[in-house]
């Protein structure tokens, strides 16, 4: 049970950190409207897995600027955005789980108790993936501009030859499908505990009228 104790400062955290990914998405996208009409390739949504090929055609697209542009938000994308994020997922999800507990929830159930630990690990693995993710793209970006030193529009053939041997977009376009599943996860977990709650509440206002 000590394992969902919520600490008076749970909810200013969950505040605060919600606040933050609110003001650092919308920084991200004012960064990003230069590049929104081509696109990115964390936009590319599961079951779709960019590649390297992928990756070098996007940034031939992009042109200098566009490329210089998707640098300027992957700064505020790199770490800061998914941390603030994962951070409100997590705390949020301790809350819920706290008020279900205190409403009378399945805390007898040891096999649905080991559950909730898990899934409150969800928004964890995202944070990971986002930020593993964004490690990737950012190293094929820089791979690509060390390309156009010798032809400011490398081939496919080139920027291949250099991107196969970084191995970033190898495993890039899989840790952009995690984060999305994680993330979708973790929404679906604090749902689900939404869903609880409003129960609890419905059943008590009955055997109140009973």
């Amino acid at each position: 049970r000590g394992d969902y104790c919520i600490y008076p400062m749970l909810s200013w955290i969950c505040g605060a950190s919600f606040v933050l990914a609110v003001g650092l998405y919308a920084g991200i996208a004012i960064l990003a409207l230069p590049i929104m009409q081509i696109g990115v390739l964390d936009a590319i949504l599961p079951p779709r897995i960019w590649d390297s090929d992928e990756a070098i055609m996007l940034f031939q697209k992009l042109g200098p600027e566009g490329r210089n542009s998707y640098r300027n938000v992957l700064v505020l994308d790199y770490a800061a955005f998914p941390i603030s994020l994962g951070t409100f997922l997590y705390c949020f999800f301790l809350i819920l789980l706290q008020r279900t507990r205190e409403g009378g929830g399945f805390y007898g159930n040891r096999l649905v108790n080991k559950c909730y630990a898990v899934l409150k690990l969800l928004p964890v693995a995202y944070v990971l993936c986002d930020i593993l993710e964004n490690a990737c793209t950012s190293a094929c970006l820089e791979a690509f501009e060390v390309s156009t030193l010798t032809d400011p529009v490398p081939s496919l053939q080139s920027a291949r030859i250099l991107f196969g041997t970084l191995g970033a977009a190898d495993v890039g376009g899989y840790f952009t499908f995690g984060k999305y599943i994680f993330l979708a996860a973790s929404l679906g977990s604090c749902a689900l505990l939404g869903v609880t709650l409003v129960r609890q509440a419905y059943c008590k206002a009955r055997s109140h009228v009973a």
